[in-house]
């Protein structure tokens, strides 16, 4: 017998690669401030995202809250799917299946698949896409994924701005942007009343290195809790009526805003309030605030 074939621990290139391998890499860690009710996390909760070429460990995470002194809140043993767009993604519908506009992305590591409509409206195939940034991410699904290069995607068959997050999405999406897939993979880092507006410190990298190592990084955060956010109104109608300009609106609604035997849809708070401008030439010429889902402007002669 061939005596490496006895041997195999003697294959010094076979032991080259498990040790170039086992060496602690960066992680890769996006914190965003997303919808929760994406996620199924409570409110105040920050999600991450982690992902590291090769996974060869969990990721941990620490916090600095303003003490100087790192606490570790929580160990991440899942690799997100994370990638980046290769090309534009135009602004698009809201609230239905769009197979008119598609894009590419390609993503680190992992893979994606085609789901069923029936699939896609429980949930499945949910991404966010932002610059990177904490705040100002799209969350969308998609029906088709199409394999067209190692590791490259093309998706389609878009339903864009989920959970309100139409009012986030701009004229395009560019080649560069963050791709994120929201999954179990996701963690939600609880966050103290304390935390308020202050950024917060974060560290994070491999739990198989010192966490003093270079590959450890760090990174400011500062949560806007954008669950609390109310969706902006739909359905805007205005008339006039001699000197009186009525105005009125349809509120919608994060939660069981689907119950269609209902005359109004719960509310997520006591109140509603809202603010009403009038623009003309870029300028407000008038304001209001209501707690009401309408409100009258007397027009001024002329």
């Amino acid at each position: 017998r061939d005596a490496l074939s006895l041997h195999p621990s003697d294959d010094t290139s076979h032991s080259a690669d498990l040790k170039e391998q086992s060496i602690p890499l960066p992680v890769t860690a996006i914190f965003m401030d997303l919808p929760n009710q994406a996620m199924g996390l409570p409110s105040n909760q920050a999600s991450v995202a982690m992902s590291a070429r090769p996974w060869i460990s969990p990721a941990a995470l620490y916090v600095d809250r303003g003490d100087q002194d790192w606490e570790l809140e929580k160990v991440i043993g899942n690799q997100a799917r994370i990638g980046r767009l290769l090309t534009t993604l135009d602004q698009g519908p809201v609230d239905r299946i769009d197979y008119g506009r598609t894009f590419e992305v390609e993503l680190h590591d992992g893979q994606l698949s085609s789901k069923s409509k029936l699939a896609i409206l429980s949930g499945a195939n949910m991404a966010a896409i932002g610059t990177g940034a904490s705040t100002g991410w799209e969350i969308l699904q998609f029906v088709d994924a199409e394999l067209i290069a190692p590791n490259r995607y093309r998706l389609s068959g878009l339903v864009r701005g989920k959970f309100g997050t139409d009012a986030e999405m701009p004229a395009s999406w560019m080649p560069g942007d963050r791709f994120v897939m929201l999954d179990s993979a996701n963690e939600g880092i609880p966050l103290n009343s304390s935390d308020g507006d202050a950024e917060l410190r974060l560290l994070f990298g491999p739990t198989a290195a010192a966490m003093d190592s270079d590959v450890y990084q760090t990174q400011s955060y500062q949560h806007q809790n954008i669950s609390a956010r109310p969706l902006r109104p739909c359905h805007l109608r205005a008339t006039v009526t001699g000197s009186d300009l009525a105005v009125s609106w349809i509120r919608r609604g994060l939660k069981e805003a689907d119950r269609w035997w209902d005359t109004e849809i719960p509310q997520l708070g006591e109140h509603s309030h809202y603010r009403i401008r009038l623009i003309q030439n870029e300028e407000v010429i008038a304001e209001q605030t209501s707690t009401i889902c309408d409100t009258v402007f007397t027009l001024s002669e002329g």
